[in-house]
């Protein structure tokens, strides 16, 4: 795989700093992609396999996979069928080293952005991406989403006042809370109305089911409230849902 030409490379860099995930089960392959995509200007999230893929679908903020069709008990190919029917249409590069012509129909028919031969062209490669992050509306559809735009804020803002929360007293709780994430969680609250996408519904579901809170002792709070929002907005979408 050689280093694109510096007119290539000033034609498709990235200075977004879009995040691609490389799934593949080869520790190597993913050394060597993830030093040229970075080398172009794109953030890289690593999986060795598509279940661990699978494990962060919903929160990740990847805008491309680059997915080996061999992985092991998924495959790429049924990976892509997982996340699809979920309602995250990842734009996907598939890589291979098997010349199959089946297996690259079963691609194309997935909507697969590129079907790549291994060794392929970093300038090959490169062209995909770009084309990948910037043309597909689908999966633009979920990110704008409302409440899955302001679950993942939560989330990430919850996250920040519990990794400072070590040493805060009881009494600055509140206070704290609402300096970081409570905000946010009062917009979900209020949100109207409660229809969302499926990924918003499943990731509604997810922080429901993970949350501590649902049977807490302050069964008034904001949180709980949040909560059951979340349940009905899910609840709203499998009604409607064709």
């Amino acid at each position: 795989m050689g280093w694109p030409s510096k007119h290539i490379r000033s034609i498709f860099m990235v200075p977004q700093q879009d995040i691609i995930a490389i799934v593949d089960d080869d520790p190597k392959m993913r050394s060597t992609m993830r030093s040229l995509l970075s080398s172009w200007g794109y953030r890289i999230e690593l999986f060795a396999s598509a279940e661990d893929f699978l494990r962060t679908a919903l929160t990740t903020e990847a805008v491309c996979l680059l997915v080996d069709i061999q992985l092991g008990a998924i495959s790429g190919l049924e990976l892509s069928r997982c996340l699809s029917a979920i309602g995250l249409n990842f734009p996907i590069i598939f890589m291979t080293e098997i010349q199959d012509e089946t297996v690259r129909k079963q691609a194309m028919d997935l909507g697969c952005v590129a079907f790549l031969e291994k060794p392929f062209a970093s300038d090959q490669l490169l062209e995909k991406l770009a084309k990948a992050v910037t043309s597909n509306p689908t999966f633009e559809r979920y990110r704008a989403d409302p409440l899955f735009k302001l679950l993942r804020r939560y989330q990430i803002e919850r996250k920040a006042f519990d990794d400072a929360a070590d040493g805060i007293l009881d009494r600055d709780w509140d206070r704290t809370a609402q300096e970081t994430w409570s905000g946010t969680q009062d917009e979900i609250i209020r949100l109207e109305p409660p229809a969302t996408t499926t990924a918003g519904a499943l990731l509604a579901l997810d922080h429901v089911l993970l949350s501590d809170d649902l049977f807490a002792e302050r069964s008034e709070s904001a949180e709980l409230q949040m909560l059951w929002y979340l349940i009905r907005a899910a609840r709203d979408y499998i009604a409607t849902a064709k």
